[in-house]
């Protein structure tokens, strides 16, 4: 239960999936209403499958600034989910990265997506090392990539090898096997939607366990 409401609480209002259910409406739940949600969540974990309806997203096309209006290329995916699944995605999420951390399966110099860390760690470290350098009259050479649709291009049966290699097996592993399954999107611009279409790789943008499973994919 109280992991329950740790996710609930950790959350702010963002525009809901299909299903209309905003945060706010959980932070209002009574401790009963909490308990059934409980309940349900739990049944999902234990059979490791998802509702259909959870792993559903509505695309919402918004435009970059600056940009195009004409060219597609000019407008970002916003993904909009179910965030009854968000919630679960956060209380899944947050097991999945103390296992990760107390077995240290992340190397040293990863900064970005894990707690108590950020990336401002990297920059810090960069201009020291540049200081250092320029102090001893040496060079400092720096390279720098960027992995287009990282989430997007995701090997998910590798990631799911990999995790069984950690060691992390059972409920965990049936769950994101489930939840990277069957995944569909449909794009909505204004009040018209478009066809149903299945997602064969990837993991969801804008999902918190997202960034999880890039890393542990590694």
């Amino acid at each position: 239960m109280q992991e329950l409401k740790d996710a609930i609480s950790d959350t702010s209002d963002t525009s809901p999936g299909k299903d209309k259910i905003t945060y706010s409406m959980f932070k209002q739940f009574t401790d009963k209403s909490l308990s059934v949600l409980l309940l349900f969540i739990n049944r999902v974990w234990f059979l490791q499958k998802l509702p259909s309806e959870w792993k559903h997203s509505i695309i919402s096309p918004v435009l970059k600034p600056g940009k195009k209006p004409t060219d597609p290329q000019s407008y970002r995916p916003i993904a909009l989910t179910s965030n009854f699944v968000k919630i679960m995605e956060k209380m899944v999420n947050n097991r999945l990265r103390w296992y990760l951390e107390k077995n240290n399966f992340y190397t040293p110099n990863q900064s970005g997506f894990r707690k108590n860390r950020n990336t401002m760690e990297q920059i810090i470290r960069i201009d020291n090392d540049i200081h250092k350098a320029f102090l001893k009259k040496h060079f400092t050479v720096g390279v720098f990539i960027d992995f287009q649709k990282a989430f997007d291009m995701l090997w998910k049966k590798g990631l799911l090898i990999k995790m069984a290699s950690l060691g992390i097996r059972g409920n965990m592993l049936g769950w994101v096997k489930d939840f990277l399954s069957d995944r569909t999107i449909q794009v909505k611009v204004n009040n018209t939607y478009s066809e149903i279409f299945i997602i064969q790789n990837g993991t969801p943008q804008g999902s918190c366990i997202s960034p999880t499973h890039y890393l542990t994919s590694w």
